[in-house]
């Protein structure tokens, strides 16, 4: 995994990215490491599906749990949000063999808007800032997407975070809707649109990674870059920034988050001064300075200021 490439917002340029549409800061959690989870609502009212069928276990068949080596519970839980263009819930058919599917993870919900009556949603989410990086980045997927007449919405805070199942059982889920005819996946958090084989070669029926979901970008500041990630609040984890970088830093510093994000997604909370030792083969202490703060506008997610203390 190399850093992403540069994200063309400034600071804080994600208020305007939410607000534009009336879904102001929608991925900010109100709670804290130490309280209770209260989710902010983002739709007016339940959607819900018509029809939704797990197909039931075959006998004598155990799925492996996908184990989340490092795990603390510290209360700060995985917050997805998901939104599948070209599909409603209709008759749904989720597969436990074809899908590798359990279950719909307790504290996620899928919902379904059209474009009869939900349309202003719908456009939003593929209009304004958001709208303009999608397009840079697939002009003819964004256009597929915003001809859909219908999308659902999965989304949540999972509550059962100790192993990395939820995310293996999301991912399922998103491919029983490719199946069904999905014409493209929105992951607003780390601002992507996947076409459907986009998704399935690089997600489906593979060993959950943080590293294959979690995005570093670089942001130029003067003559300085902030690099900094969007996505681990896909594994209940902080964000991750390193700030006033020179130019020839940005390599090195960029497998530094690496290692963070991957032993982030093992369920590691950087508590502490860390010795990181990078695919490289460089050694760097880092100092993470933890910042509780889910409404910031930069990260939309806690986050950890990190600075290099040794290489």
């Amino acid at each position: 995994m190399e850093y992403s490439g540069e994200l063309k917002l400034l600071r804080g340029g994600f208020v305007s990215l939410w607000g534009e549409f009336g879904l102001y800061n929608v991925f900010s959690k109100c709670y804290s490491l130490s309280d209770k989870i209260v989710h902010m609502a983002i739709l007016p009212y339940w959607l819900g599906i018509t029809k939704y069928q797990l197909h039931a276990p075959e006998a004598g068949r155990e799925r492996n749990a996908m184990k989340r080596e490092y795990y603390q519970d510290i209360g700060y839980k995985p917050f997805l949000f998901y939104v599948i263009y070209g599909v409603t819930g209709d008759d749904l058919e989720v597969s436990q063999k074809r899908h590798k599917v359990d279950e719909l993870p307790e504290g996620l919900d899928l919902r379904t808007l059209t474009r009869e009556l939900h349309g202003d949603y719908m456009d939003g989410f593929l209009t304004g800032p958001m709208g303009r990086v999608l397009e840079e980045a697939n002009a003819d997927l964004l256009k597929r997407c915003k001809k859909a007449e219908a999308c659902v919405i999965l989304q949540g805070s999972v509550v059962n975070d100790s192993t990395l199942d939820y995310m293996r059982n999301a991912i399922g889920i998103i491919q029983a809707f490719i199946d069904k005819g999905a014409v493209g996946i929105l992951d607003p958090q780390t601002i992507a649109l996947h076409s459907p084989e986009q998704w399935t070669q690089k997600y489906f029926d593979k060993e959950v990674d943080a590293l294959r979901h979690v995005v570093i970008l670089y942001s130029r500041e003067g003559d300085k870059y902030w690099l900094h990630t969007r996505g681990m609040a896909e594994f209940g984890r902080p964000d991750i920034g390193i700030d006033g970088l020179p130019e020839e830093k940005l390599h090195d510093y960029s497998k530094v988050i690496e290692q963070m994000i991957y032993y982030g997604g093992q369920g590691v909370f950087f508590d502490r001064d860390t010795r990181l030792h990078t695919s490289d083969g460089k050694s760097f202490v880092i100092h993470p300075e933890f910042v509780n703060d889910f409404e910031n506008d930069d990260y939309n997610n806690a986050y950890y200021n990190v600075t290099v203390l040794e290489e």
